[in-house]
């Protein structure tokens, strides 16, 4: 064999095994009918932990301008793949007299809330509740929840 094929195997063997190794997250997602969230609607999700570790949870919010709350309120259950129960009250503020602080385009902003971080899983299913707190029947201006399962480096 020539020892630029060599080479060129070699590097392709060294890429394959360093993406299988890596650990990756998880994502969930629940968007909104009518970009509108009622107030007894409890979001449930069934995230797969792949592996045991230390991961970081994170939550979501896709609001839009019609999101008229300075306060995003939550609480969460969280049911861990060995049993391990927490539950948590979230309240971030998102506006400033009227007008969205964080993330945002032309028609839309995210809120990022860390549910928890460095938590340590066993493989298997994270079961995770949210409930809103928000002291209305339906909260507008909401485009969707999403749930992000991130190893820790």
């Amino acid at each position: 064999m020539k020892k630029g094929s060599i080479l060129f195997l070699a590097m392709i063997v060294m890429i394959l095994v360093a993406g299988c190794s890596r650990k990756k997250e998880v994502v969930r997602y629940h968007s909104f009918a009518k970009q509108t969230w009622n107030r007894f609607d409890v979001l449930k999700f069934d995230i797969p932990v792949g592996k045991d570790g230390n991961y970081n949870v994170l939550l979501e919010a896709s609001l839009t301008p019609d999101f008229e709350k300075e306060i995003f309120a939550i609480n969460m259950l969280m049911v861990t793949p060995s049993g391990e129960e927490r539950i948590n009250e979230y309240s971030q503020r998102v506006k400033r007299q009227g007008k969205f602080i964080g993330q945002c385009n032309s028609d839309s902003c995210v809120l990022i809330i860390r549910l928890k971080e460095g938590l340590n899983l066993t493989k298997g299913t994270l079961k995770l509740e949210i409930e809103n707190l928000i002291p209305y029947i339906e909260t507008t201006g909401l485009l969707g929840i999403k749930i992000r399962i991130v190893p820790c480096r």
